[in-house]
């Protein structure tokens, strides 16, 4: 034997193949047994080591020694490593095939190893993919959303991307299902396509009596943020189109991740009035009775003002509510989006508020940012009304 050559004294211990590795040999040899080629079931399979495990450190550098395999050669590895059926391993047992069938089957096993190895690889990517789902489905869980809400958390958290949970009414938002920042900045500069008819614009007075005539996102923002508003029915309607779209595309574009929340872990939606506020019940009522102001200063959350008997529920669900109000215009509630919308690392949430006549043709509609107070209730926007303040 050359100097060259070494070759351990012993031989490892026969490391256990997993059934990972059993089923990727399968694979590789077409699920066929190699030594006869005939169709291999899994309940008969074996994996044989062509080079026997039993093989001595002197059997081992003879093989070297002709040849037939490279020095440190791992009789364990998959290039050893053949499938076969229950009673060809048993024939074989340890007994030594000669140079030329070595040669044929080492062969064998050796071309087939990047496949198995392949196998292999999918198989554990798999177990991570699952390993992934289960995580996300154990979180989702205990945080009580859906797993299609968690992803689209995480979606936001990683890319910026946030669901667009409505039809976005300009021209191409139609089949925007995810907006970035990008997007949200190209749509904002697109022409309305408002009201479900293509209406392509919006007209707005100042105090002043002065009229602006908006096309886009952004001229109806800087109007919005300027003191414009709309005066006719009809300009309200589309004012409240117009507040929906460019209000919720300027959010995407402005906001970002709140790596803080009170209302996140579990998410609270309109499915648990006890953590919305009276005052989006209270604060757009219209000539209460005393009785009325005396009962709604002692109501705390909507689920309050339901069981004083200040409103009544219509329909609800996670993203959205309707309200009869008591001493006011019926209320529609739409959560648009979710993220830190004022810079402060907290969550906040984008509300559509939609006010209208039960009997009539009035409807008022606007968007605000929600915030969640110290006790944990998500307030409206803006100052508490004279109803609650006022003793």
């Amino acid at each position: 034997m050359s100097d060259a050559v070494e070759i351990s004294s012993s031989v490892p211990a026969r490391p256990k193949i997993s059934p990972a590795l059993r089923e990727a040999i399968w694979r590789a040899h077409g699920r066929l047994d190699a030594y006869t080629g005939d169709p291999l079931d899994w309940s008969e399979l074996q994996i044989d080591h062509v080079v026997a495990v039993s093989s001595t450190a002197e059997d081992l550098a003879a093989l070297v020694s002709r040849g037939i395999i490279p020095v440190g050669f791992d009789v364990h590895a998959v290039e050893n490593l053949l499938p076969t059926k229950t009673f060809r391993n048993r024939q074989k047992s340890d007994r030594a095939l000669d140079d030329r069938a070595l040669h044929f089957f080492l062969d064998s096993s050796s071309k087939a190893a990047p496949k198995v190895r392949a196998y292999l690889a999918d198989d554990e990517a798999s177990d991570r993919s699952l390993d992934a789902f289960l995580r996300l489905r154990k979180e989702a869980e205990r945080n009580d959303v859906s797993l299609e809400e968690l992803l689209d958390l995480k979606r936001h958290q990683a890319d910026g991307e946030v669901k667009v949970a409505h039809i976005l009414a300009v021209e191409g938002g139609e089949g925007v299902s995810y907006a970035s920042r990008h997007i949200a900045a190209e749509l904002l500069t697109r022409p309305f396509s408002l009201g479900g008819v293509g209406i392509g614009e919006v007209c707005l007075q100042n105090d002043a009596g002065e009229k602006l005539i908006c096309h886009n996102g952004d001229e109806f923002l800087a109007a919005k943020d300027a003191g414009f508003w709309a005066l006719t029915q009809y300009d309200m309607n589309m004012y409240a189109w117009a507040d929906s779209v460019s209000e919720f595309l300027r959010a995407v574009r402005d906001s970002r991740y709140a790596p803080n929340s009170r209302i996140r872990t579990p998410k609270v939606t309109f499915e648990r009035l006890d953590r919305w506020s009276a005052r989006w019940v209270i604060d757009n009522w219209n000539d209460p009775s005393e009785e009325a102001i005396k009962l709604a200063r002692s109501c705390k959350t909507i689920a309050d003002c339901v069981e004083a008997g200040l409103c009544d529920v219509k329909n609800v669900d996670r993203l959205e509510i309707d309200l009869n109000i008591a001493y006011g215009f019926s209320l529609r509630l739409s959560d648009l989006m979710r993220a830190d919308l004022d810079g402060d690392d907290e969550e906040e949430v984008l509300i559509y508020q939609l006010h209208y006549a039960e009997e009539g043709t009035f409807r008022a509609g606007s968007v605000g940012v929600a915030k969640c107070d110290e006790a944990g209730l998500i307030q409206p926007p803006g100052e508490p009304s004279n109803w609650l303040v006022d003793r």
